[in-house]
C-alpha cells in the first residue's frame, strides 16, 4: 500500500463550483439517496450554490461568483468531490 498527501494552493477558489454542484446533484438523484427526496434536482441545485458560494460573517452574507467561498460549511465536502473527479 502506498501513502501520500498532497497540497493544492488556493483550492476553494479554484474549485468550478457551478460545474462541480450539477455533478454533485446528478450524483445524488442517480444514487438510492435521491428516491425518497423531497426537492427536485433545480431546488438542491441552488441550495447548494447558495450554501457554496455565499459564506456569512459578522452579520453580513459575502459571495463568490465562481468558485466556492472559504468558510462555507459544503466547501470541504464539494472540494473532495472535485478531486475525486480528476
Amino acid at each position: 500500500m502506498l501513502l501520500f498527501s498532497y497540497d493544492v494552493t488556493s483550492l476553494f477558489t479554484n474549485i468550478p463550483s457551478t460545474e462541480t454542484i450539477d455533478l454533485a446533484v446528478n450524483a445524488f438523484f442517480e444514487s438510492n439517496a435521491g428516491l425518497d427526496f423531497r426537492l427536485n434536482k433545480i431546488q438542491l441545485n441552488e441550495i447548494f450554490n447558495f450554501a457554496t458560494s455565499h459564506t456569512h460573517f459578522n452579520g453580513c452574507f459575502y459571495g463568490r461568483i465562481d468558485a466556492v467561498a472559504m468558510g462555507s460549511p459544503l466547501a470541504p465536502m464539494v472540494a473532495i468531490f472535485f478531486q475525486g473527479l480528476l
